[in-house]
């Protein structure tokens, strides 16, 4: 019987100290606030690749570099190729976004994160001089003397027969 009885203490005696401890503690937790700081801007990765620059916040960019932007607001690029280099790609977090330029402006989406922007510039393509197509005349212009003698002569050849 003692043995019962010990056995009745000690679990009434656990009892007690759990309800001390956590009755306490789920108290205090419906008390605490919890707050949470939201950020008003983000981190743009400006990558440039080439000879320009970018226009971006009242700022010109021509290298890599890394600049705040506002949470909840579009940001407006301008993309200005050096001369003789033209536009070849700009990236938007991997996606393309050349089909969305509107005489070398572009509005960004409102940002949700931190992103990154590339634009690459390439050498422009250099057209043909003028004094390359002097020797196609030229030689057209010989083709077609030689043409009128040869002819001359068939028809010289001919008569004869």
């Amino acid at each position: 019987m003692k043995r019962n009885k010990n056995k009745r203490l000690i679990s009434i005696w656990l009892f007690a100290l759990s309800v001390l401890i956590f009755v306490p503690v789920t108290v205090f937790a419906q008390n605490t606030i919890l707050t949470a700081t939201v950020p008003s801007q983000f981190q743009l990765e400006i990558e440039i690749n080439g000879k320009g620059k970018i226009w971006i916040n009242e700022k010109y960019f021509s290298e890599t570099t890394t600049i705040s932007i506002d949470r909840y607001k579009e940001t407006i690029i301008t993309i200005i190729p050096a001369p003789d280099y033209e536009i070849e790609s700009v990236l938007y977090n991997g996606k393309n976004m050349a089909g969305n330029l509107q005489s070398r402006t572009l509005t960004l989406p409102v940002p949700t994160g931190d992103a990154k922007l590339a634009v690459n510039f390439t050498e422009k393509t250099p057209l043909p001089q003028t004094g390359d197509s002097h020797y196609i005349l030229v030689i057209s212009i010989i083709t077609i003397i030689l043409s009128y003698f040869l002819f001359m002569w068939l028809i010289r050849k001919q008569k004869k027969i």
